[in-house]
């Protein structure tokens, strides 16, 4: 999956969010050209985060709730739209997908129907051109930020 997204966007740095459960399966060379985003859950992954809180390309953040994609929107439609053009650039992989932004993989489960993220297979380039990622900032304060 790496190698497809560094091959369709480039050189890319990568930016891994993650509970730590699947970190020891990572090979040291990939583990080294990533950056992480260590997530703590106090109690659950304990032993994660004691093997990587001190290595410098890994960053622990406390865990916190997520923004209720149930309220409702505080962007309008073309806002949304707008501030996804200048909106820090993602790809969250979750499972065998590829998501648009952090919050879009909360948004397709709460909504299912949205177009928020594709299965990374060999269709993948074309369907992540498709994608209506904006839905997902219409909800997201940081887009509020940029408006």
């Amino acid at each position: 999956m790496i190698d497809g997204i560094r091959e369709h966007f480039g050189d890319i740095p990568i930016l891994v969010y993650t509970n730590g459960k699947l970190m020891p399966r990572v090979p040291r060379e990939l583990f080294e050209t990533m950056s992480w985003r260590l997530m703590e859950y106090p109690g659950w992954n304990d032993d994660v985060i004691r093997e990587y809180s001190g290595k410098g390309n890994v960053l622990l953040i406390p865990y916190k709730p997520f923004i209720n994609p149930l309220n409702d929107p505080h962007l309008s439609e073309q806002q949304a739209k707008d501030v996804r053009e200048n909106c820090m650039f993602s790809v969250r992989i979750i499972g065998d997908r590829l998501h648009g932004c952090c919050l879009s993989d909360m948004h397709e489960r709460t909504y299912g129907e949205l177009n928020l993220s594709c299965r990374f297979d060999e269709d993948w380039k074309r369907n992540w051109d498709r994608l209506e990622t904006w839905r997902a900032c219409q909800h997201c304060t940081t887009g509020m930020s940029l408006r």
